[in-house]
């Protein structure tokens, strides 16, 4: 004779939570009769409506940079843009050009870092800084490209000159055709 406890179940035939009815527990309950229910399967979630485009993702200011969201960095680069005022996709297309997202990337000229600060500009700007850490030198290169957009006058074309031939040679005019090459590359990433 089954017990109370049994008998009652039997009676009240109230599903019991899921058990693998591969134990003891389980076999047990098969014996005698007392029905076993798997848990509740929540159906999956529907799609969304519309899916969703590849260029959903980070927002800063109420700008779209979802083009970046894979982008090494991308965390330091929104900091940087947010802190001084520079359109952070503007500091991952000089980026780009410049050392691919190599933070270990070393120019001829002897540039160094993610945003290839020469010697004498890094010592300038962030003179007891590690040019080598990539926060530090992304941060350092948007100090660096919110005084050139101050100096320039703001115009993007004439920021990149000034980032890619120096202060001094935007000023005087005359670019290298290097440099022309330069600012078409970083506003073609940009502008993608």
């Amino acid at each position: 004779m089954p017990s109370a406890f049994v008998q009652w179940m039997q009676q009240h035939q109230r599903p019991i939570s899921y058990v693998d009815d591969t134990d003891r527990l389980g076999q047990a309950r098969q014996r005698l009769g007392i029905k076993v229910s798997a848990p509740p399967v929540e159906p999956p979630p529907a799609p969304p409506a519309t899916p969703p485009s590849l260029d959903d993702g980070m927002v800063l200011n109420g700008q779209n940079l979802g083009r970046y969201r894979d982008v090494p960095f991308a965390d330091s680069f929104q900091e940087a843009g947010s802190k001084y005022g520079v359109d952070p996709a503007l500091l991952m297309a000089i980026t780009q050009q410049e050392s691919g997202f190599n933070p270990n990337a070393r120019g001829g000229a002897g540039e160094m870092g993610l945003m290839q600060f020469m010697v004498p500009t890094w010592n300038e700007q962030n003179p007891n800084g590690d040019a080598w850490d990539p926060h530090q030198n992304i941060m350092t290169g948007a100090k660096y490209v919110k005084w050139l957009t101050d100096y320039t006058g703001g115009n993007t074309e004439d920021v990149l000159r000034a980032y890619n031939s120096g202060p001094g040679t935007w000023k005087r005019g005359g670019y290298p055709e290097q440099t022309r090459t330069y600012v078409q590359n970083v506003l073609r990433y940009y502008d993608n």
